[in-house]
């Protein structure tokens, strides 16, 4: 079934580029546990609550003789109504599967067919902390910037 909120992947999206489909297919399921719900886009949509949404961002560009892209992005998590707490531990749990991924580890599907290795993750800045106050319901919000290297 088709999500409404998570339109599906352009099919003219080059296969080997670092991408926010591409990102949200490989984080979604290592995230099941928080019962978040991972959509694309800023700011996060009113309904679900719970969501950890991703965002690119302009990033620090080309190195190594072009051989690696260093892409930006952005995390905002959001938590469940009246719970600060919620909403923190979402981002928390999302800022350690990150940062603690392997060196060199592989961004796509299983078949090598789509996808980027990436040498790394960092913040870019501090680690996931409170964006605005509370929304009209009562959410908290946190947010975090990231940097990643990826094959080109």
């Amino acid at each position: 079934m088709t999500n409404p909120l998570q339109p599906p992947k352009p099919s003219f999206l080059p296969p080997m580029r670092f991408s926010t489909p591409l990102l949200l297919d490989w984080l979604r399921p290592q995230v099941t546990s928080t019962g978040a719900v991972v959509l694309a886009g800023d700011p996060p949509p009113s309904k679900p609550h719970r969501v950890i949404c991703i965002a690119m961002q302009p990033g620090a560009g080309l190195t190594h003789e072009q051989l690696f892209d260093r892409p930006a992005f952005q995390i905002t998590c959001r938590g469940a109504e009246n719970n600060y707490a919620d909403a923190e531990a979402i981002a928390l749990y999302v800022d350690e599967v990150l940062l603690n991924q392997e060196d060199n580890f592989w961004i796509g599907d299983e078949d090598a067919e789509e996808g980027v290795w990436c040498n790394m993750v960092d913040h870019l800045g501090g680690g996931p902390r409170q964006m605005t106050r509370p929304d009209s319901q009562a959410r908290y919000l946190f947010t975090c910037n990231y940097v990643a290297q990826v094959s080109r």
